[in-house]
C-alpha cells in the first residue's frame, strides 16, 4: 500500500469522488466542485492498493495554519487494512510545518474514534451536533509542537464563524431526502462546516412555514427553524429595501408571483439584518445582473449551497473588510468640537455609565496639549467613529478610546482606522500602539486581533520597529524592549527565541509572518523571496501611492493609505517565478502622462497570495477590494473570457521616501554581479532588495 497526493488531472479523483458520494450519510455531502477544488489545492491524499487502485481518500483544507480534515474514507472492503492510520499519518508528515491537524466527529462513531486515538489525536472540546440525528461532536487535535506568533486559542477559533441566511427553500432541503435540493443545501450542516459557519433564517420563513396545510408539518419547521438564530431585522429599512429590490427585479409589480415576493422579502430582511451572504438556489436571484446589483449597492453576496461551500475558505479570509462596500460614500475624517457631548453619548457610550463617558471625553477635549480628538462622518454629518489618540514623549502611541457605531460599514471602517492609527504610530518613531479603551466592541475587536494585537490587562498592544537588520540582532533588539505586562513580554521573548535559536528551522511563511507582525520592519538575512514588479503609474495612484494621487487633479482619495490590501491584475506570462509570500519593490514606469519622480522604485509590499484563473472567477474573488471594475480586468485578458491572467494579492505597502531611480536601481544590481529587466516581474537578490530599500526609505532634507 502506498500514499499519494493527488491532483485535478489524477486518474484516481473519480473514484474519490465515488466514494464520498456512497459514503455521504455518515461523512456528509461534499459537491464535486469542492472535491476539484481541494484537488486543485493538492489537499487530497490517496491509498493505492499493490494494484494502484484507490481504496481510500482524506480531504482537508488548511485554514488558520491549521490542517482540517472533512473526509476520511475507506472503501468498505479494505476497513481493516490498516489505510486510515496510513493516510492520518502521511497527513502528519505532509503539514508538520503547520500548527497542526484538527477535525470534528461524532462521538457514536465507535470505529472512527478507535482511529483517532491510534493516531494520537486529542479528543479538546464537545459541542452539540446540527445533524437530523442529535449526536455529540468531538474535536480531535494533533499538535505539531511549533512555536507560534500568537497563543492560539481553539475555542476562539471555533467562535469564529460565517453567518449565512438560508431561503426557505435552502431551510425546507435540509433533512428531507424527497427534495431535489436536499443532497446540495443539506451539506451546509456537514459536521466539517460546524465551526465555519452560523445558518441564520429571517421572519419571512415562518410566514413560508404557515402557507403549509399539514399542522403537524407547520409544527415540526417551526421547531426546527428555532435551532438556527432568527437574524433581527429593522422593519422600516426592510420594506424600503423590499420596494426597492422589486422594482430591480421587475420593473412590472403584476408579473410577480407570492413565491417571487417571499424571495425578495427574505433578500430585504438579510439586508437589514446586517447579513453578508444569503445561500439560495432560486435561479431569479442568482442572475448575474441581481446578484451584482444585491453585492453592489447593499454589500449583500448571493450563493448557492454549493458555491458557498467551494468557497469557504476564501470567504473566511474576505468577510470583514471590503472596501468595495465604501465606494460611493464620502466618509472623510474631522476634528471633535467642545459642545458635541450629548450627541457622542448617545452614540458611542457602552457598558460605561453616561457620566463616566462625557467626564471623559471632555477631559480629553480640554487638553488639547496631550489629546487628539477625531471623528468619522460621512456624506449627511453624521458619525460612524469616534478615536482619541495621546500625544507622549514615551516609546508607546496610545489611543484612549476607540469606537465605532455597528452597521454594514463597521468592520471595514474598523479595520481602516486600526491601519491609520498604526501608521501613525510608526510615523511618529514609537516602538509599540496600545489601545486602552475597556469598551472594544466585536467589530473593532476583530480587527485587532486580524492585525496582530495582543491583548493584556492594560488594553491592546502592537509593536512595530523601523529597522532593517539580520534576524540575530533583532532577536536581541526584542529582548531588550521595555514592557509593561508579563504577556508582552512573552510575546517578544517567543519571537526573539524564533529568531536566535538554530534548532528553529524557518520558512519564508515565518518570516513573512514576522515582517507583517513587527511592520515595517525587514529582516536583512530572510528566506523571502524578492521582485521588482513594473507598474504604470495610473495604477500605482489607485492602488497604494497617496504621493502621485496628490499629482492629480483632484489629489489623493481618502482611503488609499488605509487600505489593508490590495490585488494587481497582470498577464500571467513572464512571471520571473513570483509566488508567495514575497517581498516586491514597485518600479513605477514613466507612463503617458506627466508625473514627476516616476521611473523609479517608489515602495515595497509583501505578496499574500497569487492566483492565475480566467477573469470572470479573479474579478468576482477580489471586486470586494473595490479598485478595478470589470472592464479593466477583461482588457488585461485582452478581452477573451477564458485566457487566464495573474492576480497578485498583497499587503503591507511602505511608499519610499526617497524614491529610486533607474540609473541607480541598474547601478546597485550590477554592484552586486546582477542583471536587471523592467518589464515584467524579476526575481532580485536579498542584497540587491535590502540596498534598495535602504535606500528608499533614507529621508531626504
Amino acid at each position: 500500500m502506498k500514499i499519494e497526493v493527488i491532483d485535478i488531472n489524477s486518474p484516481h479523483l473519480d473514484t474519490v469522488k465515488r466514494l464520498g458520494k456512497e459514503n455521504a450519510s455518515t461523512l456528509g455531502f461534499l459537491p464535486e466542485g469542492a472535491f476539484d477544488e481541494r484537488a486543485k489545492e493538492k489537499q487530497i491524499l490517496v491509498a493505492l492498493n499493490d494494484n494502484d487502485q484507490c481504496i481510500g481518500y482524506l480531504l482537508y483544507r488548511v485554514v488558520n495554519r491549521q490542517a482540517k480534515i472533512a473526509h476520511l474514507c475507506i472503501d468498505k472492503s479494505n476497513r481493516n487494512s490498516g489505510a486510515g492510520q496510513k493516510l492520518v499519518d502521511y497527513l502528519k508528515t505532509k503539514t508538520d510545518d503547520l500548527l497542526g491537524i484538527s477535525l470534528k466527529c461524532r462521538r457514536d462513531y465507535e470505529d472512527a474514534t478507535k482511529l483517532w486515538e491510534r493516531c494520537r489525536l486529542i479528543p479538546i472540546t464537545e459541542s452539540r451536533g446540527r445533524g437530523k440525528t442529535p449526536s455529540i461532536l468531538v474535536h480531535w487535535w494533533f499538535d505539531h509542537g511549533h512555536p507560534t506568533l500568537f497563543d492560539i486559542n481553539l475555542e476562539e477559533n471555533n467562535k469564529d464563524r460565517i453567518d449565512v441566511v438560508v431561503d426557505a427553500n435552502v431551510f425546507f432541503d435540509f433533512d428531507n431526502p424527497s427534495r431535489i435540493g436536499y443532497e446540495e443545501s443539506n451539506a451546509l450542516k456537514a459536521d466539517w462546516l460546524e465551526d465555519s459557519l452560523n445558518i441564520c433564517v429571517v421572519d419571512e420563513l415562518y410566514q413560508e412555514i404557515n402557507h403549509s396545510q399539514d399542522a403537524d408539518i407547520r409544527t415540526l419547521s417551526r421547531e426546527k427553524a428555532s435551532q438556527y438564530r432568527k437574524l433581527s431585522c429593522k422593519k422600516n429599512q426592510a420594506e424600503f429595501i423590499y420596494k426597492e429590490i422589486k422594482k430591480f427585479y421587475s420593473k412590472d409589480d403584476t408579473k410577480l408571483s407570492d413565491r417571487d415576493k417571499s424571495d425578495i422579502r427574505q433578500v430585504a430582511e438579510a439586508i437589514s439584518g446586517d447579513a453578508q451572504y444569503f445561500i439560495t438556489r432560486d435561479a431569479n436571484l442568482l442572475k448575474e445582473k441581481i446578484s451584482d446589483e444585491m453585492f453592489n449597492r447593499f454589500g449583500l453576496k448571493i450563493m448557492r449551497p454549493a458555491d458557498l461551500i467551494i468557497q469557504i475558505d476564501e470567504i473566511r479570509r474576505e468577510r470583514e473588510y471590503q472596501p468595495a462596500r465604501l465606494s460611493g460614500t464620502e466618509i472623510k475624517i474631522a476634528l471633535v468640537k467642545s459642545g458635541q457631548e450629548e450627541k457622542f453619548t448617545r452614540i458611542f457610550q457602552q457598558q460605561e455609565s453616561k457620566t463616566s463617558f462625557q467626564n471623559r471625553l471632555r477631559a480629553y477635549l480640554s487638553d488639547l496639549k496631550y489629546y487628539v480628538c477625531r471623528q468619522v462622518v460621512d456624506e449627511h454629518n453624521n458619525s460612524l467613529a469616534l478615536f482619541v489618540y495621546r500625544k507622549s514623549d514615551n516609546d508607546y502611541f496610545e489611543v484612549p478610546l476607540f469606537r465605532v457605531q455597528k452597521n454594514k460599514l463597521s468592520p471595514t471602517l474598523a479595520r481602516h482606522l486600526i491601519i491609520e492609527a498604526i501608521h501613525n504610530s510608526i510615523t511618529e518613531d514609537k516602538t509599540f500602539i496600545k489601545i486602552t479603551d475597556s469598551f472594544i466592541n466585536p467589530e473593532v475587536k476583530a480587527g485587532l486581533v486580524e492585525e496582530g494585537f495582543i491583548e493584556t490587562e492594560k488594553g491592546w498592544t502592537k509593536f512595530h520597529l523601523n529597522t532593517v537588520s539580520t534576524r540575530k540582532e533583532i532577536s536581541k533588539q526584542l529582548a531588550q524592549i521595555t514592557v509593561e505586562t508579563e504577556k508582552q513580554r512573552n510575546f517578544l521573548n517567543n519571537l526573539s527565541d524564533i529568531l536566535d535559536k538554530e534548532y528553529f528551522e524557518l520558512n519564508a511563511e515565518i518570516f513573512a509572518d514576522i515582517e507583517k507582525s513587527l511592520y515595517p520592519i525587514k529582516i536583512s538575512d530572510s528566506l523571502l523571496p524578492c521582485f521588482i514588479i513594473p507598474i504604470q503609474p495610473q495604477w500605482a495612484k489607485e492602488l497604494f501611492d497617496e504621493d502621485l494621487a496628490n499629482q492629480g487633479l483632484f489629489g489623493a482619495k481618502r482611503d488609499l493609505a488605509l487600505r489593508k490590501e490590495q490585488v494587481y491584475y497582470r498577464s500571467k506570462l513572464n512571471s520571473g517565478g513570483l509566488k508567495a509570500p514575497a517581498r516586491i519593490l514597485w518600479y513605477v514606469s514613466q507612463g503617458k502622462t506627466n508625473y514627476v519622480d516616476v521611473g523609479a522604485i517608489r515602495a515595497c509590499s509583501l505578496v499574500d497570495e497569487v492566483i492565475v484563473e480566467k477573469p470572470k472567477i479573479i474579478f468576482n474573488l477580489f471586486k470586494r477590494l473595490g479598485i478595478y471594475e470589470w472592464k479593466d480586468v477583461y482588457e488585461t485578458a485582452k478581452k477573451d473570457i477564458n485566457n487566464e491572467i495573474m492576480a497578485i494579492k498583497f499587503s503591507h505597502t511602505q511608499l519610499f521616501s526617497n524614491p529610486v531611480k533607474r540609473e541607480r536601481i541598474e547601478k546597485i544590481t550590477e554592484e552586486n554581479n546582477h542583471g536587471l529587466q523592467l518589464f515584467s516581474p524579476y526575481n532580485i537578490t536579498q542584497e540587491v532588495f535590502i540596498e534598495i530599500y535602504k535606500e528608499g526609505i533614507i529621508k531626504t532634507k
